[in-house]
């Protein structure tokens, strides 16, 4: 995550996929959901991180579902994932201590 508006550098790094990155939004925040980034990657999984100490909060693998394209968040706890082989995947991120993300259904 860079900051644009200073010239210092990054702000912070989120390690954790297994092949090229290929897409991150900023979630909404949740009443229950710390500020959150979500990415998705080739490697078939999305991951939802802590904004600012960049811990992994939750994974999701879309297995078979080929390189993922795109996320797009529709609200603070459901994202929208396109795959390159199977479509738009509905997500959901549930709260708590320990929050999961699991799907909801496709098309």
């Amino acid at each position: 995550l860079w900051d644009l508006r200073q010239t210092r550098g990054r702000v912070c790094e989120y390690r954790g996929h297994f092949q090229t990155t290929t897409s991150c939004v900023f979630l909404p925040r949740g009443p229950a959901l710390a500020p959150s980034v979500a990415t998705s990657s080739s490697d078939s999984t999305v991951k939802v991180w802590h904004r600012d100490t960049a811990a992994c909060l939750a994974t999701l693998s879309l297995e078979g579902s080929g390189p993922l394209a795109s996320l797009a968040a529709c609200d603070s706890s459901t994202l929208l994932c396109a795959s390159a082989s199977s479509g738009i995947h509905v997500l959901r991120l549930g709260g708590g201590a320990e929050p999961a993300l699991r799907e909801l259904g496709a098309f």
